[in-house]
């Protein structure tokens, strides 16, 4: 009976733990899929190369000239992360703590830390209207 109750336990706890795939790097935080995508002002902007698009994936943002790798993710409530981001473009380096807070439809993202806040439309994927 004890033997099952620890693996039982053991089942339970594995269950628990983040999910993260295959191809991730080992202890490389990952963003929630939700925030994932293509990003801009307008879907307007999302149909043409510009410099307002934002590309979020599982450990980076990317920039029109910056490149964010992502160092720690907290999540603070059902739609709203903290980022710790090590940021790297035109010739320089730093670092910034952001907040992600995804609009209840996952329609919108709003970027906030290090200045004003900022808002941008998902792109719809290519060929879907």
């Amino acid at each position: 009976m004890k033997r099952f109750a620890l693996a039982a336990a053991a089942a339970a706890s594995a269950l628990l733990q983040p999910c993260t795939p295959a191809s991730a790097r080992p202890g490389v935080p990952l963003l929630p899929a939700a925030y994932r995508g293509s990003w801009d002002v307008s879907h307007a902007a999302c149909g043409r190369a510009g410099e307002t698009r934002l590309t979020v994936t599982a450990a980076e943002l990317r920039f029109h000239e910056s490149l964010g790798r992502i160092v720690r993710v907290v999540r603070e409530g059902p739609r709203r992360v903290a980022l710790l981001v090590l940021y790297e473009g035109e010739g320089e380096r730093w670092r910034a703590r952001q907040r992600l807070r995804l609009s209840p439809d996952g329609a919108r993202l709003t970027i906030s830390g290090g200045g004003p806040a900022t808002t941008r439309l998902r792109c719809r994927p290519e060929g879907v209207r």
